[in-house]
């Protein structure tokens, strides 16, 4: 079986995650992927590194360049928007205000 081809994004974050916050930033990532269109968010305690990384399988005969665009500002529209409070998560804030704040900007986006 020959394995389809594939992009992998990979984006790595420039956050420092403080002690005792590791198991925070887990539980944020875990909501947060939960709720995003396109998941990818990872955190690395070996590393202590919080990355984003999609793997999208796809065709090269066409390559459609709209399937990377697409893709592309997905992930940039993920971390620009919970970017900020993913940085605070991994500086130590509290992680239920992190969490009322990130369903407040989901509530938005449904205009709920």
């Amino acid at each position: 079986v020959t394995a389809p081809p594939a992009l992998q994004y990979f984006v790595t974050l420039p956050y420092e995650v403080v002690e005792d916050a590791a198991s925070s930033v887990a539980r944020f990532l875990a909501a947060l992927n939960a709720n995003l269109p396109i998941t990818g968010f990872e955190y690395s305690e070996q590393g202590a590194v919080v990355v984003f990384r999609h793997t999208h399988a796809i065709s090269v005969q066409p390559l459609d360049p709209g399937v990377i665009a697409w893709t592309g500002s997905m992930i940039g529209s993920a971390i620009g928007e919970f970017g900020p409070q993913l940085r605070q998560v991994c500086g130590g804030a509290d992680l239920d205000e992190m969490l009322s704040a990130m369903a407040a900007r989901f509530e938005a986006f449904s205009g709920d």
